[in-house]
């Protein structure tokens, strides 16, 4: 285990008044100034990371601007110390009229620091008794020393032991991403299936420190480190997964420039608190990348169709359920039946049309935006379409877009009326002949429970949009999804 010791011993220092606002102090103003000047700070700080023999880029070492908030029990909110590391040293600083009386009369002398690797510019309040942090964009990693005992005599002294808090699960592991071939100035989070958020809360008024766990694959907003040229992500492994070989897929939204980057990294056996570089993600090799129009509704839209490289451009076209592209589209063909509509073997539950198993939504490795785009790209459900239909959320106007008709579909949310997508009519494939009749279809992942043979899909003409049903076998674009 890492370790770091510093020995700190100042007097806190004061910006002098000049001689007119010293005139006007209350002599319980000077009073309070007196008290503040006389605090004195001799601690010992040992800090444990938990990333030893590992090649974490996260913050193991202090850094020029490192902060440490110190708060003593007994002591109301928002009064707390701050002690801003220079490169050189330590400065402390006391926090809205912290004074030495305060630390002397106190009945418990407890102590609680928080540590915030990416977080030195947070502020601190008071809600109630409790002290909270404004400003914690990366707070998904930190360390705490809590209630520790201190003496003041004419001196604060003690020792805090700086380590990462204990996950809810005894399970959970803390587990630490970067990346490289960013664009400066753009906001990026991750999302990985056994990985759930951490995030520092509060310390109440008795010096216990809270901390929130979000739900496994839920995004982790990621620190842009400019001196190293990476960007970090900290988060906790589940438990579930630890020393199981399991697979591995990333997606990193840069939400300045509305993208997804995905990528599958393959089958990997964590069993302890690890540092992961999961690559370049400027590198088409390794990573898949994708545009996205926030529409302000609960998916992203992509920008474009499956296979496409421009909005008007029809891209690919599959049959439901298939991840592969072919020359003809027919019962014959499908790789779901036997043949015919009524010998299904998988996404039915009619036994009238083949073998039941009950499923009417598509598996990830059936649906084919999640197969080439990876992360959580996936084709829209049925409940997907029916909120973009919604004349509540969109407006839908039928226009050409470069010499291709099709629909602009534009948002009316609230903050999002600016954003649009266009969709082109594509048509469709059947058997081996295109037909495009000035019409759009667009597959979701969800069948008809009571038409097994068949699955919902989005389809437009000039005059109207809707919902609709297509049989399975068909050839229809995909518009993929992301959350």
């Amino acid at each position: 285990m890492k370790k770091q010791l510093l020995i700190i011993s100042a007097f806190l220092a004061l910006v002098g008044c000049s001689k007119e606002i010293e005139v006007s102090l209350s002599d319980e103003q000077a009073t309070i100034e007196e008290q503040v000047q006389e605090i004195k700070v001799n601690l010992t700080i040992n800090r444990s990371d938990g990333f030893a023999g590992t090649k974490a880029t996260i913050k193991t070492a202090w850094v020029n601007g490192d902060v440490i908030f110190i708060f003593f029990k007994g002591i109301d909110a928002p009064k707390y110390l701050e002690m801003r590391y220079d490169g050189m040293g330590w400065t402390p600083t006391a926090k809205n009229a912290l004074s030495a009386s305060d630390l002397s009369n106190a009945a418990d002398k407890k102590m609680t620091a928080i540590f915030l690797p990416y977080g030195s510019s947070a502020t601190v309040a008071s809600d109630g008794d409790n002290f909270v942090f404004s400003d914690l964009t990366y707070c998904g990693y930190f360390l705490q020393s809590e209630r520790v005992s201190y003496t003041y005599d004419s001196e604060l002294v003690g020792s805090l032991d700086l380590s990462a808090p204990s996950p809810n699960n005894d399970g959970d592991k803390y587990i630490h991403f970067d990346i490289t071939g960013y664009n400066d100035g753009h906001s990026y989070s991750l999302s990985q299936d056994y990985v759930k958020p951490i995030t520092f809360t509060s310390v109440s008024a008795d010096g216990v420190v809270s901390h929130g766990e979000g739900a496994i694959g839920q995004s982790i907003i990621g620190y842009l480190d400019g001196e190293n040229s990476i960007v970090s992500f900290s988060g906790l492994l589940d438990a579930s997964v630890m020393g199981v070989s399991v697979d591995y897929r990333f997606s990193i939204d840069d939400v300045s420039a509305s993208i997804m980057h995905t990528r599958d990294v393959g089958n990997k056996t964590i069993s302890d608190s690890k540092f992961i570089g999961i690559g370049d993600i400027s590198n088409p090799s390794v990573w898949t990348s994708a545009e996205y129009i926030d529409l302000g509704l609960s998916v992203k839209w992509a920008k474009c169709n499956l296979g496409a490289s421009s909005p008007e451009q029809a891209g690919d076209y599959f049959a439901w359920g298939e991840t592969e592209t072919k020359n003809d589209y027919s019962w014959a063909t499908y790789k779901w039946c036997n043949g015919t509509e009524n010998s299904l073997t998988k996404y039915n539950t009619d036994p009238n049309r083949g073998s039941v198993d009950g499923k009417v939504d598509l598996d990830p490795e059936d649906d084919v935006a999640h197969v080439v785009l990876g992360g959580d790209w996936r084709l829209p459900t049925e409940a997907d379409i029916t909120e973009l239909l919604d004349n509540k959320n969109c407006s839908w106007l039928f226009t050409t877009l470069n010499g291709v008709y099709g629909f602009v579909v534009t948002s009316i949310i609230k903050g999002y009326t600016d954003r649009s997508i266009f969709l082109p009519a594509a048509g469709y494939r059947l058997n081996t002949n295109y037909d495009s009749s000035v019409c759009g279809l667009y597959w979701s992942s969800t069948s008809r429970s009571d038409y097994s043979s068949k699955s919902w899909d989005l389809f437009f003409r000039q005059y109207g949009y809707y919902k609709d049903a297509f049989a399975r076998y068909y050839g229809l674009p995909i518009r993929p999804v992301c959350p």
